[in-house]
This record gives C-alpha cells, structure tokens and sequence, in this order.
C-alpha cells in the first residue's frame, strides 16, 4: 500500500513533466545562420560515427539519429539534434566525443542502459538546449561542466545512479525550465544557487537521500508549476513561503519526515491539481480552505497524524478523483457534500476515528471503483444507494459497528471483485441478489450476525477464490458448492 502512495504520485507528477517539456516542434525550431559555425556536416558526421560504433550500434545509420540544419550564413549543414531509438541494451558509456558537436541543440539518449560517468565534455556543447540522459545506469557525480551550458532550458538525469551532491554550477543555468534528477543516489541539501533558476517550472527531485530542511527560498521559484521532492530526507516544517508558488499545478512531498499543520495559506494554490503530502509527520486539522483548490485531481494526504473532522467544503471540489486520507486521526462523521464528487475514483478513508452513518448521497458518486472506509467507527445500516455505484470495484467496509441487514440492492455492484463487510454487527440473511455478483474474487462477511444459506450461484462465480463466512449466526454455504476450490466443510450447512 505505500509502495503504491509512491508510485501513484510519481506518475502524475511525470505527466506534468510531459506536459511541460520540449515538444517536437521546440526541437527543430529554425536556427538563424552564423558566419563562423564552427563545424561541418562531414566533420559532424565522422564523429557521430564514431560514437555509434562506441556503442554497438554499427547498424544504425547517422540519418537515423540525428537531425541536419543550416547553422551557417553559407549554406553550412551541421547536426542540432541527436535522438537515439530507445533500448541500446549495450552497457556503452557515453562517448566523451559527443562534446565537439559544437551546433547541437537536442541530446537526448534516454531509456538505454548506458553506464559510467557522465563526461566533463559535454559542457563544450554551448548551444544546447535539451539533455536528456533519463532511465539509463549512470553512475558517478553530476559533472559541475553542466553548468556552463548556459542556453540549457531542459536537463533530465533522472531514473539512474547517480550520487554525489548537486554542484552548484547548475544555479547557473539561467534559461533552465525543467530540472529532472528523480531516482538517484544523490545526497545533501539542495544547493542555494538553484534559487536563482527564475524561469524554473519543473524541479523533480524524488527518491534521492536529500536532507535537512524544506527551504524558504523555494518560494522564490515563482514559475514552478510541478515540484516533486518524495521520497528523501528532508525535515522539519514546509515553510509558508511555498504557499506562495501560485502557478504550482503538482506538488509531491511524499515519505519525507515533515512535520506541522497545513495552513489556511494552502488555498491559495489555486492552479494545483495533485497534491501529495503521505507518509508524513503532519498533524493538525484539515483546513477549510482545501475547498478553494476548485482544479484538484488528486489529494493523498494519508499516513500522517491529521485529526478533527472532515471540512465539508472539501464538496466543493467537483474535479477530483481521487481522495486518500487513510491512517490518520480523522474524527466525526462523513460529511454527505462528498457526495457531489461526481468524478471521484477512489475515496480512502480507512483507520480513522470517523462515526455516525454512512450517507446515502455517496450513492451518487457513479465514477467511483474503490470505496475503503475499513477500521472506523461508523455505525448505522448500509445505505441501499450504494447499490447505484455500477462502477465499483472494491468495497472495503470491515472493522466498524454497522448494522442492519445487507441491502439486495448491493447485487446490482456487478463490476465488484474485493468485497469486505467482515467484523461489523450486520445481521438477517444474504439477499439471493447477491448471486448476481459474477465478478467477485473475494468475499469476506466473516465476524458478523448474518444467518441463513449463501445464495446457490455462488457457484457459478467463475472468479472467486476467497470465501470466508466464519463467525456468524448460522450463516453457511450450501453442498453445491462442495466442489469449489475455496469450499471448506466447516461452511457447510447441516
């Protein structure tokens, strides 16, 4: 379950990542000529001809991965971009000859296995524009030479080994709009000259050994629309000048071990779309001012200490789909405004102090494919508009006090797999209804009052291997089923 915090949150970042780097046309945009460019297409060429056959890739022609432009007042053609077909699989380092092709714009050599150092050389490389060196085995230090690559506007070294500290040689990189080191081995606190990277708008450093304190001079960073730090080391409170980032669309600050209460100021990032805090340290109410976060996709804050009640206003974000506060000290009751969340997901709520009834509105979240509302306090009988969410997929409702009897209308959840009502107070029989649930893999209604046979389809479920029923008040699965590969004797009714 927290393996899956980190990935969900990884990803939706990187897909702001996407949407804000280079795009094709960026790469091949028109190059006005120079009198001396200081390369020729032959020289060119011989070089990267040189370097396919550094990494067994004799077979590829130049033309397959590089690009010819105009860079001379002459007529002279020289390559600007250098794009290799993904998956090398030759375990080549980088060849260091790559740093003579003067005019290139665009190097990019992602998803490969390319291993060793990333060579000092490439700093000569005074024109370009885009590195790309993501998902290879890179080891080493980041080379402080990057930093004279002042036209430099995206640098991706992320998904590799590297380790080391972020030289701060980087803080030179004035035109710098993406910063990508994600899933490395790099280690102390971020270099104070990255605050003066002003056109910034992607900083992805998850899942390093980065350390110390959040700090406050991230808020000078006023063009960040993703900011990804999951997974580090860092500590101690978020500093309130990071609520002042308004054009932040992603923030992932994931398994670190911060520490405070979230603001009211968190309402001002109204452009903010994921909003990743889990497996944190936080504590503190819920602010209402959540609510205002009108653009919200996705909000994980679970795996913290945050107690009080659930800000109804949190209704008002008819754009989520996601909603994970689970392992908290949530407290009070289920506020029925979440029912308006008519694009909502998934909604985890689990381990938790939430009371009272479960409201009928959630009967109206017709998107919703998970509902785990687990180890909670809540009390009542099971609302039969739950029976309306067609789309769900996992009904987790087990270790509070319902009660009642199970609503026929539950049947209609034929998309269901995962249903658990189990160590609750529910009671009467299973409605024959419950027949229609084909889909269902697991089932586990242990721990209850229910009474009375299983439904005889049950045996028809082609896909259900966990059928537990134990602890109830007579509840038992008829002989036809006695030749299921989940049927225990014990179920057998007398």
């Amino acid at each position: 379950m927290i393996y899956r915090y980190r990935t969900v949150a990884l990803v939706f970042l990187l897909l702001f990542v996407v949407a804000c780097g280079q795009t094709d046309q960026d790469r091949s945009a028109r190059i006005e000529p120079v009198d001396n460019p200081g390369c020729s297409a032959d020289g060119d060429r011989a070089i990267v001809e040189t370097a396919l056959l550094q990494l067994g890739r004799s077979h590829l022609s130049v033309d397959d991965i590089a690009t010819f432009q105009v860079v001379g007042t002459d007529g002279t053609q020289c390559i600007t971009a250098i794009v290799f077909p993904e998956h090398i699989r030759h375990e080549s380092s980088i060849p260091p000859e790559l740093g003579q092709l003067v005019q290139l714009r665009v190097l990019d050599l992602s998803r490969n296995e390319l291993t060793g150092d990333i060579p000092p050389e490439l700093g000569q490389l005074a024109h370009l524009r885009e590195l790309n060196f993501y998902n290879n085995e890179l080891t080493g230090n980041i080379p402080p030479e990057l930093g004279q690559l002042t036209h430099l506007e995206v640098l991706n070294l992320g998904g590799n080994r590297l380790s080391g500290t972020i030289p701060p040689e980087i803080g030179q990189l004035a035109h710098l709009r993406e910063l990508d080191l994600i899933v490395n081995q790099l280690t102390g606190p971020i270099p104070s000259e990255l605050w003066e990277l002003s056109q910034l708008e992607v900083l992805m450093l998850e899942s390093n050994n980065f350390s110390g304190p959040l700090p406050p001079e991230l808020g000078q960073l006023t063009q960040l629309k993703v900011l990804g730090l999951s997974r580090n080391d860092f500590s101690g409170l978020i500093p309130p000048e990071l609520w002042q980032l308004t054009e932040l669309q992603g923030l992932g600050l994931i398994s670190n071990d911060l520490s405070g209460s979230l603001p009211s100021e968190l309402g001002q990032l109204t452009q903010l779309e994921g909003l990743y805090l889990s497996l944190n340290n936080l504590s503190g109410p819920l602010p209402p001012e959540l609510g205002q976060l009108a653009q919200l996709k996705e909000l994980r804050l679970g795996y913290n200490n945050l107690s009080g009640p659930l800000p109804p206003e949190l209704g008002q974000l008819t754009q989520l789909r996601w909603i994970d506060l689970a392992d908290n000290n949530l407290s009070g009751p289920l506020p029925p405004e979440l029912g308006q969340l008519s694009n909502l997901e998934g909604l985890n709520l689990s381990s938790n102090r939430l009371s009272g009834p479960i409201p009928p509105e959630f009967g109206r979240l017709t998107q919703l494919s998970r509902l785990t509302l687990f180890s909670n306090d809540l009390s009542g009988s099971l609302p039969p508009e739950l029976g309306q969410l067609t789309q769900l997929q996992s009904l987790n409702l087990w270790d509070n006090q319902l009660s009642g009897s199970l609503p026929s209308e539950l049947g209609q959840l034929t998309q269901l797999e995962m249903f658990d009502l189990s160590r609750n107070n529910l009671s009467g029989p299973v409605p024959s209804e419950f027949g229609q649930l084909t889909s269902i893999r697991s089932m586990i209604l242990e721990n209850n009052q229910l009474e009375g046979e299983l439904p005889t389809t049950v045996s028809d479920f082609p896909n259900l291997t966990d059928l537990l029923i134990e602890n109830n008040n007579g509840l038992c699965a008829p002989t036809n089923l006695a030749d299921a590969d989940w049927f225990d004797e014990s179920m057998a009714c007398e």
